[in-house]
């Protein structure tokens, strides 16, 4: 099961979840309830970053060079970031981790849940992002950065990095496209 649930993390549909983060209730009775919700909490974060990838994808192919610099520095950012975490996580525990793989053999689903859980908030702000960004017809580029840079103003610092970043790309080809 710990295969598929990267596989889920990965951004890849499962069986477990056939309709977004609710376990298939014909699992449910074969899991105990801590591992049903450890189980339910990563496929939160597992739909959020397939939304947030879906969308990136779609924003891609925005007419403005604005919206596209967005969803591909996100895009960027996502796979060297989240992407990597992934796969870092998959290898200790096929490396059977001593910190990650209890006794050797076992894997706390708490462990996998407590790894990933840093993504929560910013996937939530995330997916709110590139919805907006869908919703309106076109963006110049300063209420984009003006938006961006309002989102930046927060406590949990991963999303002021992530905003920031995000600012900082548009600005750059805004300040190649006046020069």
């Amino acid at each position: 099961m710990i295969s598929e649930v990267f596989l889920l993390l990965a951004g890849h549909e499962s069986s477990l979840f056939p309709s977004g983060p609710v376990l298939h209730p014909n699992f449910a009775p074969l899991l105990h309830p801590g591992e049903q919700q450890c189980l339910e909490s990563l496929a939160v974060i597992a739909w959020r970053y397939r939304r947030i990838s879906a969308a990136c994808n779609r924003l891609l192919g925005n007419p403005s060079r604005y919206v596209t610099t967005v969803a591909a520095t996100l895009t960027q950012f996502l796979k060297s970031e989240y992407q990597a975490l992934v796969v870092d996580t998959e290898a200790k525990v096929l490396l059977r981790d001593p910190d990650l793989v209890a006794s050797g053999s076992f894997v706390p689903l708490s462990s996998i849940r407590a790894i990933f859980s840093p993504w929560d908030a910013p996937f939530a702000v995330l997916i709110a992002l590139v919805e907006q960004l869908e919703n309106e017809e076109t963006w110049r580029p300063g209420p984009l950065i003006d938006l961006l840079l309002t989102r930046a103003h927060t406590g949990v610092q991963r999303i002021s990095q992530i905003m920031s970043s995000l600012a900082i790309a548009v600005q750059r080809v805004w300040r190649t496209q006046l020069g």
